[in-house]
Parts: structure tokens; sequence; C-alpha cells
């Protein structure tokens, strides 16, 4: 990689670790015709810059009893200062999952994990406290069902299932291990079974049963990764539909 410039090995890595960013490194290194250490070159390069932003377990958020909403902010004579306070309080902010700024209808986009609607409406109301003065209008929407597809088919790899989040299933029964260990694994799929034993007290073999409950419940969806498609070569839209009378 070359001033954020990715070549045909990049992209490999990319595909692969998109689909399973938990395997090892001699997997990935097999699927790009490449040495180990040249893929863990790769990969800390991508990470540095940006292009992979994180590597993470994706979690099924109604096993965890929780459940999805989204706040759609359009603003007015919003200062540049203060956008980037919006952007870097809810980067930080424990129940919002992603926010997102760009062009069109609505000028942020935040999504938050909550237990239920009152704590979104808290949150909401935190959120007006802390910027209303900016806000034009806005919209709230909650989730019931999403499917999305990994953007591996856009760099050369498949269109693999949709990964769906299905709000009707009832809670998994987790101790408190089992959040550390998704907690764990949300900052850094990759942080090694040895690392979280030792964090947490107990064994590797601890942390590998456990994983392996978590995945047969389906409380792990997947593991996967996020990357900035621009020096891909993409850009990154949402089209908003809004419905009535179905």
């Amino acid at each position: 990689m070359e001033s954020g410039k990715l070549d045909k090995t990049d992209l490999r890595i990319i595909r692969k670790i998109a689909e399973d960013s938990r395997q090892p490194l001699s997997s990935l290194a097999r699927a790009a015709n490449v040495s180990v250490d040249t893929v863990k070159n790769r990969l800390d390069a991508m990470r540095r810059a940006g292009i992979i932003s994180r590597l993470f377990a994706e979690p099924d958020l109604a096993a965890l009893s929780l459940r999805t909403f989204r706040l759609y902010v359009d603003v007015s004579a919003m200062p540049e200062q203060e956008a980037a306070r919006l952007m870097r309080t809810y980067r930080q902010h424990p129940a919002c999952q992603w926010v997102a700024r760009g062009e069109g209808a609505w000028d942020f986009i935040l999504r938050f994990s909550l237990p239920s609607e009152r704590d979104f409406k808290q949150e909401v109301e935190e959120f007006m406290n802390k910027f209303g003065r900016f806000v034009k209008r806005k919209a709230i929407t909650l989730g019931t069902y999403q499917a999305y597809f990994p953007p591996t088919y856009l760099i050369g790899g498949t269109r693999t299932a949709a990964i769906t989040l299905d709000h009707s299933r009832k809670p998994a029964q987790l101790d408190l291990l089992d959040y550390r260990i998704l907690e764990a694994l949300y900052e850094d799929a990759r942080l090694p079974n040895t690392q979280m034993a030792h964090r947490f007290g107990v064994t590797p073999e601890v942390i590998q049963y456990r994983l392996k409950g978590l995945r047969r419940q389906g409380v792990i969806h997947s593991y996967s990764a996020w990357f900035n498609p621009e020096p891909a070569g993409f850009h990154l839209y949402k089209v908003f539909f809004w419905l009535q009378n179905l």
C-alpha cells in the first residue's frame, strides 16, 4: 500500500478479513498468496491509515436485550467547531454504535443500541439540550428487522448472505464473563484468547469454550470489519424511503 492506494494484495486481504476478521494470519496469507509477515505488515499499515477502521465481533443485539434506534438530524448555521464537537461526543458515547456526517436530506445520523424506547427518548432529549439550537428538523426510527451485506463484493469478492438482525428473538442467558468477552471482541476481534484469559483471570480453554457457546447461541453473529471504501474507488450513499398506507 502506497499513499493510501490499495493494490491487489491489499484488496485480497480486505476481502478475506471482512468475511472473518478473527481468522489466523496464516489463513489470510494463503488467500492472498503472500507470507504471514507480509499480511501482518499490510494489515497493520491499513489499520494505521484508517482504511480498515475496525475489526470487531458483530453481536446479535436482540440476544443482548437491546434494540436499535436512529436519530436523523438536519441542522442550520452550525459552526464547524460545534459539528466537530457533536461527532467527537457521539464517537465516545457508550450507547451510540456509530455517528455519520453527510450531505443531503440529513446532516447527521446517529445509531443507538438501548434497552427501551424510554432510554432512547432520554438520549434524544440530551442531544437536543446540547445541540438543539442548531436543529432545523429531526426524525427517529426504531429498528425491528435489518439485513445488510458485507461490502466485500465491491472489491471483487462474492456477495455473501445477508446478516440479519431480528429483534423478535428471545434474549440469550449470559453472565458477566460472557459480556466481558463480547466487549473485548467488539473492540478488537483479533484479540488472542490468551490475552483475554489473562485479563479476565481464567484459562484460554475457558475463553474458547465461552466463544463456542456465544457462536452456538447466535450471540456473536460474525467477525467482521469496517473499511473505508474511498481508496478502492467507492463512496458511501444512503437512500431513505418514507412509506405510508402499507
